[in-house]
């Protein structure tokens, strides 16, 4: 607050006098402020100013140094191409003024941007050009050495003529040559010293100055890294859940529409394929948000038969296929409702009754419920997964719950699998304050067991919950018009197909924002739903024109997201441009429903 008073001051007085300088220079420091804050929109309207001041007075280094904090404020609102524009600009400028500490900043966040535009090759580069120059400051510690060594050499020159210049003088007494040489020594001698302590002293410091520097530089490639793989991750989730998103749609839409039996066993192994590989990709994107500390747990009433239901009806079939018994039982001493997450707690007992059936070629698999304590509203159970397989060799225990591992390394070969899903098990339970054990023989089959309190529920709240999330018939939605922009046309295939057979609406179809936005001209809309990524405009960049720039009521027209991603940077990114709700692909006909007949009342 006081950094912002005092910058404000100093703009006023900078306006009063018309001092261009210090008004640009108030204006980004203003803007610096928000930046810290994370207030990027308030910052980017400084940053504007600033640019726009200095451009009109031709001082390229400070329009190197507004453009480059532009780009910065626009790559933190998600805004990419505006901040490459300025980026590159703000470098090319740096480039020509020779300024080090803007190259420095212009190649970082050119790092930062083409990383999460995915351009990865560009992003090592600038990375590698910031690198160098961050180097280049040590290259100043040998200038002042070679100044050092020059010195004395120059010393040694001049006594070395004096020297030559004595013994030209016969004149001079033997013991006035000998006391100049003493005194020559001790100088020497002296300066000898001086010369090391200040060496020793300046290698003191330069050592501590390079392990800094050392470590910064670890920690932004760190951050960097982590970058990369948040983005690399994005781009997989989405590059995958979109093509799925036609295969999963539309093979539910050939089955709505009666097909031979024989063919309904063809769709169902490709809907069930299709699950499959979407359970893979959710565990890697788990996986990933547990370690960035950034996987959000649901504190909601559920009931414990219906979960413990859900889970054997989900496990029912592949149990059946290889001829094993499924059984399910919970003490009838445990309250049926709580309170905790029901979605992570199915994630886990799927997770290890999924991996028994894998490993069992005969006999049964067991999930029991037992009551450990319950005291002051709380209920500690105990949930088990036994089965009569193959059992686990004692040697491996002990790395069993790692990442990427597997008892056997035929095992992925003969059984499939990534080997992710007891790891995955372990941290969701531990995250949920449980614990996660086994107990196995080899030959003689596992028991796999965690502990889990949860708080005691209401079912009442749990009813209204029910109510609130039961399938809407799609019915409700008759006499809508809606707008669809996508640029993949399966895609738009499936959204098209599916919400026909439902109800009876008009459904106009786009392939990118900037035709979503002449549409909306044209026409009314009672909802869009938007891609969040198309070429030439995407979904982020046309909802914020639609919200900011289209006159009421067109402007409040609801936006949906269909977003191949499930990140949260990216949903929270959803939201702060104005959008209404997203459903993420590959979608469900009662989703898609559900959410429109939310967001449009």
């Amino acid at each position: 607050p006081d950094a912002l008073t005092n910058e404000r001051l100093a703009l006023l007085l900078a306006g009063k006098n018309n001092d261009s300088s210090w008004m640009s220079w108030s204006n980004g420091f203003i803007g610096d402020v928000y930046f810290a804050q994370a207030n990027y929109a308030e910052a980017l309207k400084y940053y504007k100013q600033s640019y726009d001041i200095v451009s009109g007075v031709r001082f390229m280094n400070e329009i190197a140094s507004a453009s480059i904090h532009l780009g910065a404020a626009y790559e933190k609102l998600g805004n990419l191409g505006e901040a490459l524009k300025y980026e590159r600009k703000g470098l090319s400028l740096a480039m020509k003024t020779g300024s080090k500490d803007h190259l420095k900043e212009a190649y970082r966040n050119l790092a930062i941007i083409y990383a999460r535009r995915g351009n990865y090759k560009p992003a090592y580069e600038s990375e590698v050009s910031f690198k160098r120059l961050y180097d280049s400051v040590f290259n100043k510690a040998s200038e002042n050495k070679f100044t050092s060594l020059q010195m004395q050499y120059g010393f040694d020159k001049k006594q070395d003529s004096i020297k030559a210049e004595t013994v030209k003088k016969e004149a001079i007494s033997k013991k006035e040559i000998n006391n100049q040489k003493n005194i020559r020594n001790f100088l020497l001698g002296g300066l000898v010293l001086m010369l090391g302590f200040a060496g020793f002293v300046f290698r003191s410091l330069r050592i501590s100055r390079k392990q800094k520097m050392a470590i910064e530089i670890q920690k932004n490639r760190a951050e960097q890294s982590e970058r990369f793989k948040q983005q690399f991750l994005a781009n997989m989730s989405h590059e995958i859940r979109t093509p799925m998103n036609a295969v999963s749609g539309m093979t539910d839409l050939l089955i709505e529409k009666g097909p031979r039996p024989d063919q309904v066993e063809y769709l169902t192994a490709i809907s069930k394929s299709s699950d499959i590989l979407l359970h893979i990709i959710n565990d890697i994107l788990d996986l990933s948000k547990i370690e960035a500390g950034k996987l959000e747990l649901e504190s909601i009433d559920f009931s414990l038969t219906d979960a413990i239901k859900q889970v054997g009806d989900t496990l029912s079939y592949k149990a059946e296929e290889k001829g094993l018994q499924l059984i399910t039982h919970i003490d009838d001493s445990i309250d049926d409702v709580v309170v905790g997450d029901p979605y992570r707690l199915n994630q886990v007992l799927i997770n290890l009754g999924g991996n028994a059936i894998k490993f069992t070629a005969k006999g049964s698999v067991e999930i029991v419920v037992n009551k450990v304590s319950e005291a002051d509203g709380q209920l500690s159970l105990r949930f088990s997964v036994t089965d009569t397989g193959m059992g686990i060799p004692a040697d491996k225990l002990q790395t069993l719950f790692e990442s990427f591992t597997q008892a056997n390394s035929s095992d992925t070969r003969k059984f499939g699998g990534t080997g992710l899903g007891l790891s995955i098990s372990k941290q969701l339970v531990e995250l949920q304050g449980g614990n996660i054990v086994v107990e196995s023989r080899e030959g003689s089959g596992s028991t796999f067991s965690f502990t889990i309190t949860y708080l005691a529920g209401s079912p009442e709240k749990l009813q209204q919950r029910i109510a609130q999330e039961q399938r809407i018939d799609g019915n409700i939605l008759n006499g809508l018009r809606l707008l669809v922009a996508d640029d993949n046309e399966y895609n738009r295939l499936v959204v098209n197909e599916t919400l026909r057979l439902k109800a009876k609406m008009q459904i106009d179809l786009v392939t990118n924002g900037q035709e979503a936005i002449q549409m909306l001209r044209q026409n009314d809309y009672d909802v869009i739903l938007m891609d969040v990524q198309m070429p030439v405009m995407n979904g982020i960049e046309a909802t914020k024109y639609i919200r900011s720039q289209m006159p009421a009521p067109k402007s409040k027209t609801p936006v949906i997201a269909l977003t191949a991603s499930i990140l949260r940077a990216d949903l929270d990114m959803c939201t702060e441009s104005g959008m209404n709700s997203y459903v993420p692909k590959p979608f469900k006909a009662w989703q898609l429903i559900h959410t429109i007949a939310d967001v449009t009342g």
